[in-house]
């Protein structure tokens, strides 16, 4: 038997008898879902029986081995679909966690991990919702296009969201739950990645919950040979009448791939569950478009290119018109676009690895803003250019000693406009944006971690250097020239107890430097009016966590316990404009390090596998916030969520399943939390949902899947959003493979 490594076509030439002549077979190999080339296959061929037959047997990493007989005579090419073989949760490759591809079951952090097939089973709607099943994390919504992920008790800008490993977060990006997540279309997703828990160390500021790191799917090589595949899907659903559809197309050859597509969705007003009804204006209308390229330039050496355009219509907050006493109040647009340039090499001889990636990103937020009765349509407009530069290098020095290090630098520019329209006039008058017009922002940063193996035992120690600026000239109020910096680290280690469990803890710092958001806002916010401060310090966390990874036969676990020290919390506090209290006739906030507070809980995750063909996973987290400086609990924490989910996935392309999602009820709330229409001053009741989901292939080319969410059409809303959750919804999608 001989085999021979095959990614999409591959002859194939056997012996069928003494007497027959040699027969060519062409074997075409595929993802059984996607249908795009199995890029590393290995094709095995057997001798023919005495009738011609001839076994062939073909493998690939990640996927089902398949067998088959190929007669004489029989159609060519053969095309083999191999299924995704599924994975147990700890045998997922992360690289978020260390910067570097590991096996998430050496990996001592706790991570989330959220696969392509979790997003084909589910077929989320947005990004966020995409998060919603995830261990330790909890997604609020303040709209049907937005959604921002609770993570260990924090929020917004203290959580770090990465684009394959490029930041999101930019010098504009908001404290407390905000609408930038939306911005990334989860059709291009491979996987998304959750590290709970500090990152400042690998990552810099805003690292102090966690890090959300999305990744595309990349292009794939072929081995011989060019190849395409066409892929298309299109879905409904009934509850908000929603329409998604996409279309991919990607090539590739030896040395060059491609991979991109178009995405649009748009949806209707939502309808809550129960009697609760139609929850308008909530409904709007996106559209996506990407384009990957990769360029192998040699078998160590790498080029990668990556464009992205997302756009969001008209997306209104329902909360601030029904509760708020606005006729209209909407981001309209709402867009990012990104383009980003990576070379990779490895076994270069002074390094093993090295990465660089160059990058530039635009946003654009426009809010238009009307209150019921006022003739003055106001709108605001933010647009910030981001451009980013990061290097990191690897080197094992022995074989139990590997350092990595590297550096970043990210530039922001901002343009901020505001005009208030005289609906009667037709007049508009210019004034001050929410931020300084022409305001910058810049950082620099150098980290190093290394990484000591030596038997069972892990330590790692790490640590980072960072310096910002912020500069704006505002003739409202005085110029600003911020430079604050943070010197931080982390130390942990990690023991294999008995069979493949794992005991890790740590201890990390992190940070979250002000920014132009910070120091240089002039606008509304629920509660008042804030002005700019300037001189504020970066935000500080220290973080002690203990786990517990424990692996068996037919079950894997993960117990994680933590606690958070926070300082230097910036927060909005009571000051003046011109001497005075009030400005528009509101009260006027401005920002100031003012705060500490403590976070500490417990996350749990269990997949249970009790036949080859049955998967059962649960996960349940906890976490308590106390806010020290006020002596009454931090705002907006999470109360204890989990969910429990069961599926059967036999080895077919049919497969189904039943989750749970719940919340136990949050009354211990702080004063903000009473001051924030969004929280009913009683709390937010407890809940549970339960969705039906599942797949069948209906010939050769189409998959079917489908599913109801929320299947009781329970009434419930997630703590801290703006909008009720969905009610019953039926949903369907069909998917074409080449």
């Amino acid at each position: 038997m001989r085999a021979i490594v095959l990614t999409s076509m591959l002859m194939l030439s056997a012996s069928l008898t003494a007497a027959q002549p040699i027969e060519r077979i062409e074997v075409r190999v595929v993802d059984d879902t996607s249908g795009a080339p199995v890029p590393g296959a290995v094709v095995s061929i057997g001798d023919a029986d005495d009738r011609g037959v001839v076994s062939v047997r073909v493998e690939a990493t990640d996927f089902e081995t398949h067998a088959l007989d190929v007669a004489p005579g029989a159609p060519r090419p053969i095309v083999v679909r191999l299924r995704r073989r599924a994975l147990r949760v700890d045998e997922r490759v992360v690289v978020t966690a260390g910067r570097a591809r590991e096996v998430l079951s050496d990996v001592p952090r706790a991570v989330s991990v959220v696969t392509r097939a979790d997003l084909d089973a589910r077929l989320p709607g947005t990004t966020p919702d995409a998060l919603m099943d995830t261990a330790g994390v909890l997604v609020q919504k303040t709209n049907l296009g937005a959604g921002a992920p609770y993570v260990r008790g924090l929020v917004g800008n203290q959580i770090l969201v990465l684009v394959d490993g490029v930041r999101l977060n930019n010098a504009t990006y908001r404290f407390g739950p905000n609408q930038y997540l939306g911005t990334v279309d989860p059709d291009t997703l491979g996987a998304i990645e959750v590290v709970r828990g500090p990152g400042s160390v690998l990552y810099g500021s805003d690292a102090i919950g966690g890090v959300v790191n999305l990744v595309t799917r990349a292009p794939e090589f072929s081995n011989g040979g060019w190849t395409r595949a066409l892929e298309s899907r299109a879905g409904i659903s009934a509850g908000a009448v929603e329409q998604r559809g996409r279309l991919g197309v990607s090539l590739a050859s030896p040395t060059l791939a491609v991979r991109g597509g178009l995405s649009a969705h748009n949806t209707g007003d939502l309808r809550a569950g129960g009697s609760r009804g139609t929850l308008s204006p909530s409904g709007f209308g996106e559209a996506a478009g990407d384009l990957a390229l990769a360029v192998r330039l040699s078998p160590a050496h790498l080029l990668t290119a990556t464009l992205q355009a997302h756009h969001q219509d008209d997306v209104p907050r329902w909360d601030q018109v029904v509760q708020r006493g606005f006729s209209r109040y909407a981001f309209d647009p709402q867009t990012r676009q990104l383009a980003s340039l990576r070379y990779t090499a490895q076994s270069l001889g002074w390094a093993d690895a090295v990465a660089a990636t160059a990058s530039f990103q635009r946003t654009e937020e426009r809010r238009r803003i009307q209150r019921a009765g006022s003739v003055t349509d106001t709108t605001e407009r933010d647009r910030v250019r981001t451009f980013g530069l990061s290097v990191d290098i690897q080197k094992r020095l022995s074989p139990q000693l590997v350092l990595q290090g590297g550096g970043e630098a990210y530039a922001d520019a901002v343009r901020s406009t505001r005009v208030d329209l005289d609906t009667r006039t037709g007049v508009g008058l210019n004034r001050r944006g929410l931020y300084p017009d022409g305001a910058t922002a810049a950082s620099t940063a150098v980290f190093a971690r290394g990484v000591y193996t030596a038997g069972r035992l892990r330590a790692e120690d790490g640590t980072r250097y960072s310096s910002f600026r912020v500069s704006a000239s505002d003739a409202t109020f005085r110029d600003l020239d911020v430079t604050p910096s943070a010197w931080v680290g982390q130390t942990g280690a990690s023991v294999r107890l008995v069979g493949q469990s794992l005991l890790f803890g740590s201890l990390a710092q992190s940070f979250r430097a002000p920014n132009i958001d910070d120091v240089s806002t002039l606008g509304r916010f629920d509660s008042g009016i804030e002005v700019p401060s300037a001189g504020l310090a970066p935000e500080r966390g220290l973080t002690s966590e203990l786990g517990i990874r424990a692996r068996g036969r037919a079950v894997s676990a993960t117990v994680v316990a933590f606690r958070t020290n926070l300082t230097d919390l910036i927060d909005r506090v009571r000051a003046t404009y011109d001497g005075l209290p009030t400005f528009d006739g509101q009260p006027v906030f401005q920002k100031a390090n003012v705060g500490e507070a403590r976070v500490t809980g417990w996350e749990s995750e269990v997949e249970w596998r009790p036949y080859p063909a049955v998967v059962v996973t649960a996960h349940a987290t906890a976490t308590r916030g106390q806010a020290l400086t006020r002596n009454e609990p931090m705002r907006r924490i999470p109360p204890v969520n989990g969910g429990v989910a069961l599926q059967w996935r036999p080895r077919t392309s049919t497969w189904a399943g039943l989750a749970t999602r719940w919340a136990a009820r949050q009354n211990r709330l702080s004063s903000g939390d009473l001051a924030d229409h969004r929280i009913s001053p009683t709390g937010t009741p407890a809940w549970i949902t339960v969705d039906a989901f599942g797949a069948a292939p209906m010939g050769q080319r189409l998959q079917v899947t489908g599913g109801v969410r929320n299947l009781f059409d329970r009434l419930y809303r997630v703590h801290g959003s703006g909008i009720d959750a969905p009610g019953i919804t039926a949903w369907l999608a069909v998917g074409f493979r080449p």
